[in-house]
């Protein structure tokens, strides 16, 4: 009898039972059956999790029924133990944990004829499935029956419909095994059919709490096949199943998920290229994921489960698209914007617009701004998804980031001349008194210049004839726009990272990477210490000094004004995964050394490249970043020695301390120096003494230090 039975037999009294009533009927319930089932069958229940040997259920003292030695024995138990399933939570199932183990060996896997023709993993694993066109059959709502047929191989003409219920599912399990038998009249169909669904909810299916680079490893990898193989073999005789195929999708999510966080602390990028096959398992399993998610998305009827489904689509698409390691060094390699780029980005921002329709969330229009904007969607509709996601979670510190992060792109980026671009920029401003001052320049400068309304109205960009109509006062107007503007930008960012979100390192970066392509003044150095606050302590001048974001850091709350003037509260709410983190490190790492080589801070960049090769938690993510971080301080050196000439100080003390260091650097390194040189970093077209010919002036010094120590 199962405990729903039990529980509906109490009848109409039971509804007038207190809470504590109830809890001691439950336990009376919970302990008759756990000695009902111990008496039949050597279920010992109360046991709990694993508390006697597992091996004591080979063989039942009490009775001959339950000693798990035949197909007929565990089918008879599990035939009593099914309805008890069924009817319990979690916690109930795990009881059952090691019968149903045991039981497992007398039923490892479905039949050789089961097995032989799988269309499940056909489905999941042919390279030529054309996968655009199940996503197409499944997004506009296509018959189930077309659908199951093009995904599996089924044969349409032999079908009559409509089906019932019941027909469409004897007609799915005959084209996922190709056979045209109902499956539940085959042998042990019942355990078959259930055994693998119920294991599968009491077994570890995590490898989160295993070991490090536990999931790259041979283990790992056969680990996330066994969690797989359960919910597989439960689709080949309940493919109808949503949540086997949802839950299959988020264990090979998962396992990209942790392949890339430890691929990206545990090897370095030129390492995971040599081992192609950690490239190939993340792509299968990303395909395989897609795949479940499409048929859960089929089979969803819940608008929850329509939201979920999409919600992890929209995701897994998104994931292929961004640069970090270990699959990209944010140097060399980098994702190709191709046609396929283009379309994992649109099918992506679909999804997140179907997940918002059916379950808002802030993080949906969030995302769908980051789409946009890799897209080259118009700037105000990135913005204004950004504007959403911030009055849908105002505590939020990431799209309010990300607005004014954005802003500020498109004003270094799309340059001064742009008045359409200055004008999105200005709807979003920080400061109302900077919108009402931008709009007054911007007004005076089309007065002044007809010919810029036009254009403004055409995208925003000035045909060279109406440039050279510009007279000095226009372009005064809109420079000074443009001004009004960045410091707009830069003080929202400054927000973000003040009081308990100091450690916010997005913004930190994106203040300096701004400060940096203005370049007016002392950018430079605001910029340089700016970024250094990720890379200092107070015990040294070079450390990395970087928290990973999660959303479980909620002490710290800032209050700041909003669009509209009204204050706010905000705090960090959205993590960021270990590989983002390491990528982040490696972004600015590689600012830092520009700034700090611009800057002539070599006392800096010489405790970096110590500090970044002989770090021991960071050094094997950044042992490419090692040699970038030797050539800006030999150019950085360099260049002291020769303003050191040109003053002509070339007789201090000082000078001679410059010309030890280079001549100890070439003779620790001057075999790489002519290495040094072929580095893209070090030439820049932004950076031209960035060169071969700079390095071998510092060969020159080299070879002259030790005839200038003897002077």
């Amino acid at each position: 009898m199962s405990r729903k039975m039990i529980n509906t037999g109490l009848g109409d009294g039971g509804d007038n039972l207190g809470d504590v009533e109830r809890k001691k009927v439950d336990l009376g319930i919970d302990n008759a059956l756990d000695q009902s089932f111990f008496c039949l069958y050597g279920l010992n229940l109360k046991s709990g999790l694993d508390t006697s040997n597992e091996d004591d259920l080979a063989v039942h003292r009490n009775t001959s029924l339950g000693d798990y030695q035949t197909k007929e024995q565990c089918a008879d138990v599990f035939k009593y133990l099914l309805p008890y399933a069924k009817a319990s939570s979690r916690a109930g199932l795990v009881k059952l944990r090691k019968v149903l183990r045991a039981i497992r060996r007398q039923f490892p896997q479905p039949p050789e004829e089961v097995l032989n023709r799988n269309a499940v993993d056909a489905f999941l694993e042919d390279p030529d499935f054309n996968e655009e066109k199940l996503r197409n059959m499944v997004m506009s709502g296509g018959n189930r029956i077309h659908i199951v047929n093009y995904a599996f191989g089924g044969i349409p003409d032999n079908v009559q419909v409509p089906l019932t219920e019941r027909e469409f599912e004897i007609y799915v399990k005959s084209v996922i095994r190709a056979k045209s038998i109902d499956p539940s009249t085959e042998p042990y169909s019942e355990v078959y059919g259930n055994l693998y669904y119920i294991l599968a909810q009491v077994e570890e299916m995590s490898a989160t709490d295993k070991f490090p680079s536990f999931v790259l490893t041979k283990e790992g990898e056969e680990f996330v096949q066994q969690n797989a193989n359960l919910f597989k073999f439960d689709l080949l005789y309940n493919p109808l199943r949503f949540e086997s195929w949802q839950k299959l999708a988020n264990i090979y999510d998962e396992e990209v998920d942790l392949m890339l966080n430890d691929g990206s602390k545990h090897i370095n990028v030129v390492e995971w290229k040599k081992q192609s096959n950690l490239t190939q398992r993340v792509e299968i399993s990303r395909r395989r994921s897609r795949r479940c998610s499409l048929m859960s998305l089929a089979l969803a009827k819940t608008p929850e489960q329509q939201s979920q489904v999409h919600e992890l689509l929209a995701l897994v698409y998104y994931d292929s698209l961004q640069n970090v390691v270990p699959l990209y060094d944010q140097r060399h390699f980098v994702p190709a914007r191709d046609s396929a780029w283009a379309n994992f980005c649109e099918n992506s921002l679909i999804h997140f617009e179907k997940a918002f329709a059916y379950k808002p969330e802030w993080s949906h229009p969030f995302y769908l701004g980051k789409l946009s904007e890799k897209l080259g969607h118009p700037y105000e509709k990135a913005l204004s998804y950004y504007s959403k996601a911030a009055s849908m979670n105002p505590s939020a510190v990431d799209p309010v980031y990300r607005i004014h992060a954005s802003r500020l792109k498109l004003l270094y980026t799309i340059g001064r001349h742009n008045t359409r671009a200055i004008k999105v920029v200005a709807g979003y401003c920080f400061q109302h008194s900077t919108k009402e001052k931008v709009s007054s320049l911007l007004e005076a400068a089309c007065k002044d210049t007809p010919q810029m309304s036009v254009e403004n109205e055409k995208g925003g960009f000035l045909s060279e004839a109406a440039k050279s109509e510009i007279r000095p006062e226009t372009a005064d107007f809109l420079l000074e726009a443009w001004r009004l503007l960045f410091d707009d930008c830069i003080a929202a960012i400054e927000v973000c990272v003040e009081g308990e979100l100091k450690h916010f390192h997005k913004a930190r970066f994106k203040l300096a990477q701004g400060l940096y392509f203005r370049g007016e003044g002392n950018d430079l150095e605001r910029a340089k210490e700016e970024l250094s606050f990720c890379f200092k302590s107070n015990r040294s001048i070079f450390t990395i000094n970087m928290w990973e974001i999660d959303g479980v850091v909620r002490k710290g709350r800032r209050k700041a004004p909003g669009l509209g003037g009204a204050k706010k509260v905000l705090e960090l709410g959205m993590p960021e995964s270990s590989r983002k983190f390491i990528t982040c490190i490696r972004k600015y790492i590689l600012l830092y050394l520009v700034l700090c080589e611009r800057t002539g801070d070599f006392y800096t960049l010489e405790r970096a490249y110590s500090s970044i090769r002989i770090d021991k938690k960071f050094s094997p993510c950044l042992e490419d970043i090692t040699p970038v971080a030797l050539g800006r301080y030999i150019q950085a050196l360099g260049r002291a020695i020769s303003h050191a000439e040109f003053n002509g100080s070339s007789s201090s003390n000082s000078f001679e301390q410059l010309l030890e260091k280079m001549f100890n650097l070439f003779m620790d390194h001057g075999n790489s120096w002519s290495d040094l040189a072929g580095l893209s970093e070090l030439r820049s077209p932004s950076s031209p003494e960035f060169s071969e010919s700079a390095v071998y002036r510092c060969h020159i010094y080299g070879q002259c230090i030790p005839f200038c120590l003897t002077l």
